[in-house]
């Protein structure tokens, strides 16, 4: 409507419609759409933003389980050779109850019966 406005105003003098129709036309579309881009363009900052911290907190606790699971794994492999190898040189079963899980234990004790169970190679 300003648009049809602003050209009856300036019928009469041609420059005066080319300025009224920039001004009225181009710089305000112009100022609209860059205010829409820069929305845009701020939201979709944000957006990342957010999701961007949400990955990285989560590869962090990931990281951190990963972490904590294999030391507790390479803990178990160490305490369980360290019992196979009590049982083996003969350490009484309430020595080593003492200081290692009848779990640990009764595992190692498997597996020193399959050791000895198999053939051996020569």
């Amino acid at each position: 409507m300003c648009d049809k406005v602003a050209e009856a105003l300036s019928n009469k003098y041609r420059n005066v419609q080319k300025g009224v129709e920039t001004v009225m036309g181009g710089q305000v579309l112009d100022y609209e759409a860059k205010r829409i881009a820069r929305e845009a363009a701020e939201k979709a900052t944000k957006e990342a933003t957010i999701k961007a911290e949400k990955a990285a907190k989560e590869a962090a606790i990931k990281a951190e389980k990963a972490t904590k699971e294999a030391v507790e794994d390479n803990t178990h492999r160490r305490d369980l050779e360290a019992v196979k190898n009590m049982i083996l040189f003969g350490v009484p079963e309430e020595k080593i109850l003492s200081k290692y899980p009848k779990s640990i234990y009764d595992e190692a004790l498997k597996l020193v019966e399959q050791e000895n169970s198999e053939p051996k190679e020569m």
